[in-house]
This record gives C-alpha cells, sequence and structure tokens, in this order.
C-alpha cells in the first residue's frame, strides 16, 4: 500500500531531520522515490489506469498526484529550486511551495494489504530471476500457481500476470513447479521447457 509506505517514510524523514541526520533522511526519502514509488507503484498504476471503471481511475490518479505532491514538498529542503518549479507544474497547487505544510504521518494501512503488496513485489521480482537463471527471454510465458487463504491476493493477480508475463495465474494448493514460500502464501513457477532439448 503506497500510502502507508508513503506515511512510514516520512515519519523515517521528519525523524531523522530533526536529529540533523539529513544524509540518513534522503536516504529514507531516495528509497521511497525510486523503489516504492517510480520502480513499484507508477508501474503498477499502468494496469489500473486502464480500467473501464473511471471512479477506480480517478482515485488512483488522485492517490498518485497525493504521493508526488508529498515527495516534491520533502525534496525541497534538498533541492529548493527545482522543488519549486515542480510544485508550480502540479496540476493544483498555491502560490509557493513555501506555504506548503510539511507532511505528516498518517494512520498506517491495513497490515495484511501491505504485506500482500510486498509479497506481490517479491513474486514479480522471484519469476524473473528464475527467468535469468534458465536463460529464458523475460518475455517467455510461464504458468503461475498461486496457493494463499487470503482473498485479498485475488484482486493482484492480473499485475502479477502483466509484469511476471505469466502465460496463466491459477489458484490452487498443489502443484509440480518450483516452489517459492511467502508469508501467508506459496507460488509454483510450472513451464514446460524440456530440459533434454
Amino acid at each position: 500500500d503506497i500510502i502507508s509506505k508513503l506515511s512510514r517514510t516520512i515519519k523515517n524523514v521528519t525523524a531523522c531531520m530533526d536529529r540533523y541526520e539529513y544524509s540518513m533522511a534522503s536516504s529514507h526519502l531516495y528509497n521511497f522515490v525510486y523503489d516504492d514509488f517510480c520502480s513499484s507503484y507508477l508501474e503498477l498504476s499502468k494496469v489500473a489506469l486502464q480500467s473501464d471503471d473511471e471512479q477506480y481511475k480517478n482515485i488512483v490518479k488522485s492517490v498518485l498526484l497525493k504521493v508526488l505532491k508529498e515527495i516534491i514538498i520533502m525534496i525541497y529542503p534538498y533541492a529548493p529550486f527545482i522543488g519549486e518549479e515542480l510544485y508550480l507544474a502540479l496540476p493544483e497547487h498555491g502560490k509557493s511551495i513555501m506555504k506548503e505544510n510539511y507532511p505528516t504521518p498518517f494512520v498506517d494501512g491495513d497490515d495484511n494489504s501491505l504485506q500482500t503488496v510486498t509479497n506481490l513485489y517479491k513474486m514479480i521480482q522471484d519469476v524473473r530471476t528464475y527467468k535469468v537463471n534458465n536463460k529464458l527471454a523475460p518475455n517467455y510465458k510461464l504458468k503461475l500457481v498461486i496457493d494463499s487463504n487470503l482473498e485479498l491476493f485475488t484482486d493482484f493477480d492480473k499485475y502479477l500476470s502483466r509484469f511476471a508475463f505469466a502465460k496463466e495465474v491459477c489458484f490452487s494448493n498443489s502443484s509440480k513447479g518450483v516452489k517459492y514460500v511467502y508469508q501467508d502464501m506459496n507460488m509454483y513457477i510450472e513451464d514446460d521447457i524440456s530440459v533434454e532439448e
């Protein structure tokens, strides 16, 4: 959940700034922007924005805008001129970024939801690693079998299918494929590669 990760980042950055640990604060901010926002959430939002549900798409856009605005405000002390320009380029903004309040942490989201998203990222990475180790093309189609009691994950299977280039994602509690273990779930990778060939 990007909002929970944003809240934790705000908390960590603020705590470091209060202790004058500017390098550590910038590391927390960099890791969030690069790993969580750009590498993960932006990519996942591309799938969400292809939905036919206009209300859902508007929610995704609102989240993107909120997170981006908070990032720009946190970047401002490190890069004031760039921060000001980025802020003024937002669709909704005040007269200057200097008039904005510094972001404050909010209530963390549902831990199950956050863990499911973390599992999703790990699964995508594991499928990519599997392909590299087996000398397969990045877009090679594999069958993925998910063994999970979390009904929540059924909402994420389309993301796994898209970013892992899966031929099929199905739910079952047994498989002969290569097993990967995560918190509250397992994933099996099945392929039809002929080892002899």
